[in-house]
């Protein structure tokens, strides 16, 4: 929360521009950390429903006031992580059914708020509801368009658009490395359709012809890898590893047709780090230290 209050301060309740500032050292920490929270609030809502309800309430207001899709993004990954620990198959086909429902007029209502307001930040979204209710059903509906088809367009629109790429570029891209210590910001606001409209993933590899081919054979393997170790620990009865990595993975395949390669990627980047760090401690818990004392 510290982190977003850095950002908008006080614009996060009312301000003129959709983005208070252009870059941002701060987004992608609490951005990644929001969804940190919206997986933990999700594993936590068996044992501790009223902490995990605060904890997906306050991460989709922060998310709702900036008018991100992460506050849709953030409620799938909750209701996706509840969903999986439920028990019983009727539970399941009844909490999968009326959560879907929730989400398509949540996630329309979402990316309405940026059009159907000139003012922006969390009290003018708010007041939408009682200004414009009808928002809630025509925006569900083109949310069906906007989840199935939008994507397609997107890439489609990548692919023509895109004239200046350029290797540089595309290291730019892949690079690990936070935004201010490479070139990304300099190139950013290119890498667009439109100011609400990022280039996909998918349409900028399409650009690189063999790389392309060859990207998506590395991902390949890497998923099968990260397959065995889900069903390998699931079979031992360990979840939280692996349901995490699933969900980072579902994160790569959604942002691979609404945003930037460098979104998209990043989350391939969490899940190797996430593998890195699981594995060195590990071996530093197998490791024997042996203390010499003087006799």
């Amino acid at each position: 929360m510290a982190l977003v209050f850095l950002d908008y301060g006080l614009e996060l309740f009312s301000r003129p521009k959709y983005l208070p500032k252009k870059a941002s050292t701060y987004k992608t920490i609490y951005q990644v950390s929001f969804i940190f929270i919206s997986f933990l609030a999700g594993i936590l809502y068996h044992k501790k429903k009223h902490s995990s309800l605060f904890a997906i309430i306050i991460t989709i207001l922060v998310g709702f006031s900036m008018g991100s899709r992460f506050a849709s993004v953030n409620l799938i990954l909750y209701g996706f992580t509840i969903f999986v620990f439920i028990k019983t198959r009727f539970s399941k086909i009844f909490f999968l059914i009326w959560f879907t429902i929730f989400v398509f007029f949540f996630f329309g209502f979402n990316i309405s708020l940026r059009s159907e307001t000139n003012v922006h930040g969390l009290f003018p979204y708010a007041m939408l509801v009682f200004k414009k209710p009808e928002i809630l059903y025509l925006y569900a509906l083109k949310n069906v368009y906007y989840s199935f088809i939008f994507g397609y367009y997107a890439t489609a629109d990548t692919i023509k658009e895109y004239a200046f790429y350029s290797w540089d570029t595309l290291w730019t891209c892949l690079n690990p490395l936070p935004g201010r210590m490479t070139n990304w910001y300099a190139i950013a606001n290119r890498m667009r359709s439109n100011i609400y409209a990022p280039f996909t993933a998918i349409g900028e590899l399409a650009k690189y012809k063999w790389f392309f081919i060859l990207y998506y054979f590395m991902i390949g393997y890497y998923f099968t890898k990260v397959d065995f170790f889900i069903k390998s620990s699931f079979q031992s009865k360990k979840y939280f590893l692996p349901i995490l990595h699933l969900l980072l993975l579902i994160m790569f395949v959604i942002f691979s047709f609404e945003y930037n390669l460098r979104s998209a990627n990043r989350y391939i980047y969490y899940s190797i780090f996430l593998f890195t760090v699981v594995y060195v401690m590990k071996k530093l818990s197998q490791k024997k230290i042996v203390y010499h004392g003087k006799e």
